[in-house]
């Protein structure tokens, strides 16, 4: 969203809610360093079940993160990332809907874009079609509680702008 929603934590002031992020999607997937802001009360124990638990991060990497936020040019290439997300969201909504596909709303921003087709109902069979092409889906079921079936579709804006997706959602499409 190019206006960022407060987050549920934020408005909780942390009081119940927990806030957990990463930054392996803005700085890079191979730092798989996290964090979380919680109510001071809970930081201690938080701490303590990461160390017991094995789930540590390298320091290295956990250095290299401290120095990208620390050294002023965070906020500069934020600010591109969302840029180059939002361009890449709205060619993605574009396209789609220039194949006839159903989006789930006007395209803004943000790293998803959820689509339909009346000629594509079945989105885990149009998904395992695609995988035999090196191509990956997100049927919507995979991304429900239920797992019950939809005829929406999940796709990674950064990857859906990719030609042999179009080639193989209009050779889909011809087919029907």
């Amino acid at each position: 969203d190019p206006d960022p929603r407060p987050s549920l934590a934020s408005l909780d002031q942390l009081a119940r809610v927990l806030y957990v992020g990463s930054y392996s999607k803005t700085i890079s997937p191979n730092l798989r360093v996290g964090y979380i802001a919680a109510h001071p009360a809970l930081i201690d124990d938080l701490a303590q079940l990461k160390m017991i638990s094995g789930l540590t991060s390298s320091a290295f990497s956990e250095r290299l993160i401290l120095g990208a936020l620390t050294e002023g040019r965070w906020r500069k290439h934020l600010k591109s990332l969302r840029g180059r997300l939002a361009e890449a969201h709205e060619t993605c909504g574009q396209r789609l809907a220039s194949l006839g596909f159903e989006l789930f709303h006007e395209p803004k921003a943000g790293m998803f874009l959820w689509a339909r087709h009346p000629r594509l109902p079945d989105p885990v069979a149009l998904s395992n079609r695609a995988a035999l092409h090196d191509i990956m889906l997100g049927p919507g079921n995979l991304f429900s509680a239920t797992l019950q079936p939809t005829d929406w579709m999940r796709f990674n804006v950064a990857f859906a702008n990719d030609a042999r997706l179009a080639a193989f959602l209009e050779a889909e499409l011809s087919a029907t």
